[in-house]
């Protein structure tokens, strides 16, 4: 995976759309013999409540939805309702459940049956906090309002092989989706997992995952939040997302380490309550607390309220679909955004509990904004520098390209932080390479093909300082 996202920005904006296409639709490339985990565990899975559908849970004296005002969804979605595919690969979803209904978009059974039941209730939480339909009357809504989901039944319960999840997020990717949501955790991470993460970032997918549940046994990195999750803050490969309390602290289990890039709700303070979502019609599951405070998971007669079916649930599992929902919206106000780009906005008006913005390990910048958030996508700079060049043959496969300078346009009311950076990447035989750059000063360089090359392409690339690329291509012929 490439790492730097100026380098990552420069590589795929070579990319044709014909090109993304086959990629979407390649196998993964070979790996070198690495040995797989046994399997994923999700995250902690919801807990069984039976509300009544009043605006106030007497218990907490809070709504029983208060992520969605925690994270200013409702105002957002005003603003910005969202049309923006997200992927769930978990263990499905009840389609059934009134909320959910006419919410998937495609589905995808990677277990072979067909269906993509949730058996678990582990999915079926996690679509409610994205995309539970609003105004119907039920009890949840999620944050997308009505985002399409891809809903991808990776497994059917809380163990995962990486293989499988691996094969959900290229199943996400090829049919279309922008956002994945990954609420699984391993404490390493497999060559085809992490190739295919990469094939996502690649082709501009933006992948959330849950930090980690590991807050009160050493917060030892997780994967794959730990390999999306930029350095310190930094903007990585996707986003690690961390839980919260209604008062913005880090819930006590919540994964702190050097890749937590925000946060969102995801607990209270006590185990039997946290954020508000679906659950299955039919299941059976309950999480209770034992002697260590951790919820546990109890076979429970289900409670219903009219046709619906409703939980609360803690975990960094719930926390990372509200951002992904968050990420929807923004996505949604600004097209044009790439998925580095919707990531350092969610980054950049991200506040801590004192409304500061800086980060730190338990909750990266902070819990996301999406008022903030969708304002600042909508005057975001989404325009590119110019690439231009002259190409001069000097004999039979020998050039040599002179880069020219160029200025960093931007519209009234944009925002834009300047500068343009350079750089030249070569393709022959569909690999493509970095010549020279990223650089400030405009290159200058000879370029020639090795013996036997007949035909190559030489792009020029010029990228300003929040990543907005432009190329010109040159078709070399010996």
């Amino acid at each position: 995976m490439v790492v730097d996202p100026l380098r990552r920005a420069i590589l795929r904006a070579t990319l044709s759309d014909a090109e993304r296409a086959r990629l979407a639709r390649a196998p993964l490339p070979a790996g070198g013999g690495e040995t797989l985990p046994a399997a994923v565990s999700a995250l902690a899975a919801p807990e069984l409540s039976d509300p009544a559908l009043t605006a106030v849970d007497a218990s907490t004296g809070l709504p029983y939805a208060w992520h969605l005002a925690a994270v200013q969804a409702p105002a957002a979605l005003a603003l910005q309702p969202s049309g923006v595919k997200v992927a769930i690969v978990d263990t499905g979803a009840d389609l059934a459940h009134p909320d959910l209904r006419d919410a998937a978009a495609a589905t995808v059974d990677l277990l072979g049956t067909g269906s993509v039941a949730d058996l678990d209730g582990h999915g079926t939480f996690i679509a409610g906090l994205i995309a539970a339909r609003a105004g119907n009357g039920l009890g949840s809504a999620g944050v997308a309002g009505k985002t399409p989901l891809v809903i991808v039944r990776a497994s059917t319960g809380a163990r995962f092989r990486q293989s499988a999840i691996a094969d959900g997020i290229l199943a996400a990717v090829r049919r279309g989706a922008r956002i994945i949501n990954l609420s699984v955790e391993a404490p390493t991470i497999g060559y085809v997992f992490a190739a295919a993460l990469a094939r996502a970032v690649e082709l501009d997918t933006l992948v959330v995952a849950a930090a980690g549940n590991s807050g009160d046994v050493g917060n030892a990195p997780q994967q794959p939040a730990a390999l999306l999750g930029g350095y310190r803050g930094s903007v990585g490969s996707g986003l690690s997302v961390a839980a919260t309390l209604p008062d913005g602290r880090a819930a006590s289990f919540s994964t702190r380490n050097t890749s937590v890039s925000v946060a969102a709700p995801g607990a209270m303070a006590d185990c039997r309550r946290g954020v508000f979502s679906t659950l299955p019609l039919a299941s059976d599951i309950s999480f209770d607390d034992d002697s260590r405070g951790r919820c546990l998971p109890l076979v429970f007669a289900p409670g219903r309220f009219a046709s619906g079916r409703y939980a609360y649930g803690q975990g960094t599992s719930f926390a990372a679909p509200i951002v992904a929902g968050v990420a929807a919206l923004v996505w949604a106000a600004q097209p044009r955004l790439h998925s580095d780009q919707v990531a350092r906005i969610l980054m950049r008006t991200a506040r801590q509990r004192d409304g500061s913005h800086r980060w730190t390990p338990a909750t990266g910048y902070g819990v996301v904004n999406a008022v903030a958030a969708v304002q600042l996508a909508r005057r975001f700079d989404v325009t590119p520098p110019p690439a231009r060049a002259r190409l001069r043959a000097l004999g039979r496969g020998v050039w040599t390209v002179r880069v020219l300078a160029s200025s960093d346009p931007r519209r009234r009311g944009q925002l834009s932080e300047g500068g343009v950076r350079y750089a030249l990447v070569l393709e022959r035989s569909g690999v493509r390479r970095l010549l020279a750059g990223p650089s400030r000063r405009p290159p200058k360089r000879r370029v020639s093909l090795p013996a036997g090359t007949r035909r190559a392409r030489l792009y020029v690339v010029a990228c300003d300082r929040v990543l907005n690329c432009a190329h010109k291509t040159f078709a070399l012929r010996r």
